[in-house]
């Protein structure tokens, strides 16, 4: 396992040195294409035979929530990218110039290549220890289930409190700056907190799908515990390079303010989903198919 983080560390090194040194403002490289190529597509498709190794339970699992996940991107993309969530610049990053419901093409390979790592990840840790025999956390459910709905709610109250300080028509001009450190920043639109809401949202039923959920399947705390810390930090050096480069830049008037780096902390719980979701939809299916146990 750790061999193959260092190797993706390699590689996502490898990609950002590269481009930092290969883009000029005159002559502009696919980036974003690049990395998901280099940094995710492999991995992708190490899951997909990784699965094919462990029954026919495993692969079903895998296309399900790989299917699920992407369907769920698609909308998000359209709504957030014409919701003014967040934009693109092709100044730096040279796009394809394809675009489905006006979302460019290598956003829509990102995020279903993105988020189905972590099930890469969820698959390789549970073999990992079930070869070595450790057993689970000793959690009684009903503590379990306080320590998700607790903060479910928390992030509920917050979304209620953002949403009160929202101000339609508080109306931004557009603004494409490049601030500090060579990040983008960008503004328009109406003053909605609309990533906000929606990163507060979506952790809050995450948590509540897992609080409603009983324990009947393989989803091992230890595992979705490892998993969830090895995922954020994966995001994290993804959301530095792709915010710093313009693949993607976030709407100062759809988000909190609160900023690290270019990415809004807002963002940060919210990369739980990318964990959370997926291995939930993978073990929901193996569930309905009479399979249980580790992968």
């Amino acid at each position: 396992m750790v061999a193959g983080l260092l190797l993706w560390g390699a590689a996502y090194v490898g990609v950002a040195i590269f481009i930092s040194f290969a883009g000029t403002p005159t002559h502009r490289i696919p980036a974003y294409l690049l990395f998901e190529g280099v940094c995710l597509l492999p991995w992708f498709i190490w899951l997909i035979g990784l699965s094919a190794r462990k029954g026919r339970g495993v692969v079903i699992a895998t296309l399900v929530q790989a299917s699920a996940v992407a369907a769920i991107s698609y909308i998000v993309q359209v709504v957030a990218t014409n919701g003014l969530f967040w934009d693109y610049f092709p100044e730096k990053n040279r796009l394809l110039g394809v675009r489905i419901s006006g979302v460019p093409l290598e956003e829509f390979i990102f995020y279903p290549l993105m988020i189905n790592l972590s099930v890469l990840l969820y698959l390789w840790v549970c073999g990992y220890l079930n070869k070595r025999g450790i057993p689970d956390f000793s959690v009684k459910p009903a503590a379990l289930r306080m320590a998700l709905l607790v903060p479910a709610l928390l992030f509920l109250a917050l979304a209620v409190c953002v949403f009160i300080q929202r101000n339609p028509s508080s109306i931004a001009p557009v603004s494409r700056t490049w601030e500090g450190l060579g990040i983008p920043r960008y503004a328009e639109g109406s003053l909605g907190y609309g990533w906000t809401l929606t990163c507060l949202l979506s952790v809050s039923a995450n948590l509540v799908i897992f609080y409603l959920a009983e324990r009947r399947t393989a989803l091992q705390l230890r595992a979705v515990v490892l998993v969830a810390g090895i995922f954020m930090l994966m995001c994290l050096l993804v959301e530095f390079l792709g915010t710093g480069w313009g693949w993607w830049v976030y709407n100062r008037q759809q988000v909190s303010g609160l900023w690290a780096g270019g990415i809004p902390l807002e963002s940060l719980p919210a990369y739980l989903t990318a964990v959370m979701m997926p291995t939930a939809l993978f073990e929901a299916a193996r569930t309905i198919l009479g399979e249980e146990g580790l992968p």
